[in-house]
């Protein structure tokens, strides 16, 4: 076939045009197209066309939105340099949140956007404007990744995401909703809500999932993880075969996929991205390795003085999007660490992703505790008998520890989580037995809420 398309910037998506939706169908099979023929794609081909993108995305900010005009002159920088790019600085939510309406460009009045927020999982939450190429271009990739999992027509996607539902509907245990858009792909037409997922509704969940028959599960690792353990614990079966389990969103502990697959006999992926719509990373089966797509962002991987890391080093994602003509984000500070894994034609390797920057806990004389370096996965035999917990730091040297106990919960699992904070931080744990524990705006569970600056 022609690829003249395929391989360039898209001819007629330039930000300036209001994208109908013969535009936006049009750049979602251009994006396709990409996608399908990246593994026999010529050398060189895909780091040119991530570098044409990145160049486009520079040019238009800088001639159009004042943050980024200014930023340039004052620099002397020519954005058809792209050697000095990483001299650029780097861009956070309380800058975005500072010069606002100098990021928004001049040209929004004829560009199909609307505002959009974060979840804010860090405890900042961040609205921004969004275009509908950027939403286009993620939905592609998702479509594409279903189609690599072995989606077929006539499949079903079960979502599990933070839905609010009507009082009406809880009474009556419908713990789902439709989508206002009947199509499968690339999302699923039905949502079940985890903000009302427990151990007294599960049973409800398990019944309509089993009725519905559906063939992928598609969202938050620690509601699908839930299910699983409770479709282990009481040896249930779905009459229609689990083809595949994405999960989006969280932070996934290889103990989560293993019991995800086990649970369905199936395999298990990762998709890592963000509302901001700068990067779109996918694993292969039952791995934690992350692909990211040269056709959504420029990806970086840096230290905390702003030096890419070297292959197997830990760094912030740095991103640069680039499909929001409404609101360019330029050299983005995400908070997600992952392990560099290098980048061969334009896609960047993600050997692990390592949570949030915030995820470590403070000890009494100051030193950072990484968290991930406390034992809390399956050595920890006490969480068999946790419904839910959540960790807290207010104060140096202390965190609550809040567990939602099932009834095996005895206070030898209470003296097993205090020692391995004991042990392993040299900080002291207080665990306390509560009924429920809040979830975020968004629907999700943080395991870690880090109160200290």
């Amino acid at each position: 076939m022609n690829n003249t398309i395929t391989w360039l910037h898209h001819p007629i998506v330039h930000g300036a045009r209001f994208a109908d939706t013969v535009e936006l169908h049009l750049l979602s099979k251009t994006i396709l197209d990409q996608l399908y023929h990246m593994d026999s794609a010529e050398a060189g081909k895909l780091h040119n066309c991530r570098q044409k993108k990145l160049h486009r995305i520079l040019t238009y900010a800088g001639e159009h939105c004042p943050f980024y005009t200014n930023l340039f002159r004052a620099m002397k920088w020519n954005t058809r340099d792209l050697s000095g790019f990483a001299e650029l600085p780097l861009l956070d939510k309380k800058i975005i949140r500072s010069n606002y309406q100098a990021l928004v460009s001049d040209r929004i009045q004829f560009i199909h956007a609307g505002p959009f927020n974060t979840g804010g999982s860090t405890g900042q939450p961040l609205q921004f404007l969004s275009c509908h190429q950027m939403g286009t271009v993620v939905s592609a990739h998702q479509r594409y990744w279903f189609e690599k999992m072995g989606y077929q027509e006539g499949d079903r996607i079960a979502a599990f995401s933070g839905a609010t539902l009507c009082q009406q509907m809880l009474e009556n245990n419908i713990y789902w909703i439709a989508r206002d858009t009947p199509d499968e792909l690339p999302y699923g037409s039905i949502i079940y809500s985890t903000r009302y997922l427990n151990q007294d509704t599960i049973s409800w969940y398990i019944r309509s999932l089993q009725e519905s028959g559906f063939s992928f599960l598609l969202g938050y690792p620690s509601a699908i993880s839930e299910v699983a353990r409770y479709c282990l614990d009481h040896q249930i079966t779905f009459p229609q075969p689990i083809k595949g389990v994405q999960l989006t969103a969280e932070m996934v502990s290889d103990e989560q996929i293993e019991l995800i697959r086990t649970a369905f006999q199936t395999h298990v992926y990762g998709q890592y991205g963000h509302a901001e719509g700068s990067i779109y990373g996918h694993t292969e089966a039952d791995k934690q390795e992350y692909d990211c797509s040269p056709f959504v962002g420029f990806v970086e991987v840096l230290d905390a003085h702003g030096r890419h890391v070297g292959v197997g080093e830990e760094g912030e994602i740095v991103v640069t999007g680039f499909w929001n003509f409404a609101m360019p984000f330029i050299r983005y500070r995400t908070e997600d660490l992952a392990v560099y894994g290098g980048t061969h034609e334009g896609v960047v390797h993600l050997k692990r992703l390592e949570g949030r920057a915030q995820n470590w806990v403070l000890r009494s004389d100051g030193a950072r505790i990484p968290l991930k370096s406390i034992p809390l996965g399956h050595d920890l035999k006490a969480l068999k008998n946790v419904d839910v917990w959540q960790i807290t730091q207010d104060q140096p040297g202390v965190v609550k520890v809040l567990v939602v106990p099932l009834p095996d919960f005895s206070s030898d699992d209470e003296r097993e989580i205090v020692k391995k904070f004991k042990d392993f931080a040299s900080i002291t744990a207080v665990v306390t037995p509560v009924d429920s524990i809040p979830l975020t705006m968004s629907g999700k569970r943080r395991l870690l809420l880090q109160n200290i600056s």
